[in-house]
């Protein structure tokens, strides 16, 4: 039997949308940008209470826009999580695709309210607001916009996040030369504080964005949590735990397919994947850790689906693999 239970989420998201026939629905649409490692995917998966985006401390972790759904009593808030902020020379020199980098450059259109995110711990960053985010925030003109400063738990001087605060919520001026080393955007609505990790702070920001959501039909469906295929969120724990375990390409460079995905009689899922990469000494190094990434990956599918899961995860080598086969 295929499992449906959990598991098949985006073909019924949109029911809602075209028979609800309760017109008090209000929803807010948020776009979360910012630098790379600055705590998006970790601010949404602390919101949904699921991790629906990959997390680790490698940048550009999160390469696609995904939605993460939040419903409460009347109100649903749509969180658009998008890749870090780089610019195109940036992106180009990573060897970034063109999505990667043009994803967060066009929310216009698909947000209500747009979401700045700083990591308030990162010393050499944490003084202005990147000339691309800036870039950003103009072009979506005249949507309202918030900071959200994250990672305020790792500030040892608590006094410092007011120094840096009035730094952030000034225009950050251009001249010939281009930009100050300092300064913000002055139009930011408001400012919160946040620790993505522990949830610090999030009741606030939480209890704002409800306040600013206005009458319109929901566009997910009640239990939805986000936009993704099941099967991408597990090729997602694979990518997460290969980000964490190993370095180089190897988290860069693997193909991933979702051979199997059932549930038996008794309520255990059996998932068997298949990771493939061009090398056949990406292989042997991924072997070596097998049974640490067999093992990590189990526990976290057995948290996404919310039971005992059987995992057969193969490792194969495939040659002729092209850049778009990686993710």
């Amino acid at each position: 039997m295929i499992i449906y239970r959990k598991l098949v989420r985006a073909p019924l998201v949109y029911i809602k949308r075209y028979y609800a026939s309760d017109t008090k629905q209000k929803l807010l649409r948020v776009g979360v940008i910012g630098m790379p490692n600055s705590g998006k995917s970790s601010l949404i998966n602390c919101i949904i209470q699921q991790k629906i985006s990959a997390v680790s401390h490698i940048p550009h972790t999160t390469r696609i826009s995904c939605d993460g759904v939040y419903n409460i009593d009347d109100t649903q808030l749509i969180f658009t999580d998008t890749p870090g902020v780089v610019s195109y020379r940036e992106g180009h020199r990573l060897n970034l695709s063109k999505a990667h980098i043009r994803t967060p450059r066009r929310l216009d259109g698909s947000i209500d309210i747009a979401a700045v995110m700083v990591d308030v711990n990162h010393k050499k960053t944490r003084n202005f607001i990147d000339s691309n985010i800036l870039d950003i925030i103009h072009n979506l003109e005249p949507l309202p916009c918030i900071l959200i400063m994250n990672k305020v738990d790792l500030v040892k001087r608590k006094e410092d996040l007011l120094s840096i605060t009035t730094l952030l919520t000034e225009d950050r001026l251009k001249d010939e030369w281009g930009y100050k080393p300092y300064g913000g955007y002055k139009k930011f609505k408001e400012c919160f504080f946040t620790c993505a990790k522990t949830g610090e702070g999030i009741d606030p920001l939480m209890d704002y964005l409800i306040s600013k959501a206005k009458p319109e039909r929901w566009i997910y469906s009640e239990d939805a949590i986000t936009d993704l295929s099941m099967e991408f969120q597990i090729s997602e724990v694979f990518r997460e735990k290969l980000l964490v375990l190993f370095g180089q390409e190897i988290p860069w460079q693997v193909q991933q397919e979702t051979i199997l995905l059932q549930e038996d009689q008794d309520g255990c899922i059996h998932v068997h994947q298949q990771l493939q990469w061009p090398k056949k000494s990406q292989c042997r190094y991924v072997e070596s850790k097998f049974e640490l990434l067999h093992n990590e990956s189990m526990r976290e599918l057995e948290g996404l689906l919310g039971c005992n899961v059987n995992l057969n995860l193969m490792i194969k080598n495939k040659k002729r693999m092209l850049r778009n086969d990686y993710g």
